[in-house]
């Protein structure tokens, strides 16, 4: 093992351990939101452009989440840099089913892209929860300097602590920068909330909808059972 990968395993340790320590608190609070979602029988959306987009798939569809849940994948990949085009959110907006008992996690280390602000701000409109989850030190500096960042309207802002442009190890000079953590710490994040909604979810008495793994015996019957419910909402757009 090099230098460099030692530092970064550090540097991710590290990150972990700040985000346990400072955002306890505001992972609660999300996790009553999605604890009231699951009551109303509601759906969780996962947004996130370009990378951040990974985030939203380890919220949705999978072995120890919830069922209630959908990544929205519209803005991953080459369609990732329709995030910096104003207009492209409000329009996006109008085609995505919200319905009033609906949330959403959006993640966005600047949370300051066209694309997300529209978004968060019509989501806002409608009424429905919106928690962030974003770099508390890059969420700064709108592109446009005529909208406000997305924390700005969210119900709840969790700091992922990673730094800005998400690299924390400087080899040959700054003139290479590598190791991002963003995408240990959002999983870490999402999960927490996961398990914290369960935990509420179990002290009301409601059993909560959780997924199991298909490769695990009779874990497929199981989920197909679970799905039944929302089929129509998290397999559409």
């Amino acid at each position: 093992m090099s230098d460099n990968q030692k530092k970064y395993y550090e540097s991710v340790i590290n990150t972990l351990e700040r985000v346990y320590l400072t955002q306890q608190n505001t992972i609660a609070k999300a996790a009553e939101i999605f604890a009231q979602c699951v009551r109303q029988k509601g759906v969780i959306y996962g947004f996130g452009s370009g990378h951040s987009f990974a985030a939203a798939v380890e919220l949705a569809g999978r072995a120890g989440g919830l069922v209630n849940t959908r990544a929205i994948e519209q803005f991953y990949g080459h369609m990732g840099w329709l995030d910096s085009v104003a207009g492209t959110g409000d329009v996006f907006a109008n085609l995505i089913d919200i319905r009033p008992n609906d949330c959403f996690v959006m993640v966005s280390n600047s949370g300051t892209k066209p694309l997300h602000i529209e978004l968060a701000k019509n989501i806002k409109d409608k009424g429905n929860d919106l928690i962030v989850i974003s770099s508390g030190i890059s969420s700064v500096d709108p592109v446009d300097a005529n909208l406000a960042g997305i924390n700005g309207v969210a119900d709840v802002v969790i700091d992922n602590h990673s730094p800005k442009g998400d690299c924390t190890i400087n080899i040959d000079n700054g003139k290479i920068m590598t190791g991002p953590v963003s995408s240990m710490t959002n999983a870490y994040i999402v999960n927490s909330i996961v398990i914290k909604c369960i935990d509420i979810l179990l002290l009301d008495g409601i059993e909560p909808p959780v997924m199991r793994s298909i490769n695990q015996p009779g874990g497929k019957e199981y989920n197909q059972r679970l799905l039944t419910e929302y089929r129509e909402r998290i397999f559409t757009i």
